[in-house]
């Protein structure tokens, strides 16, 4: 299942695993830019 997810499926699982655990996450670097350019960026 995780194999198979997106970018963004994946940072919204992750995320939400550690919010059930009360863990603030923050998403910077390359996945974030990943993220918010659509694929657009490679570094």
């Amino acid at each position: 299942m995780i194999a198979s997810m997106s970018l963004i499926e994946l940072g919204s699982h992750i995320y939400t695993v550690l919010a059930k655990a009360n863990i603030d996450v923050v998403l910077s670097g390359g996945s974030c830019v990943q993220i918010y350019s659509d694929g657009a960026y490679y570094h």
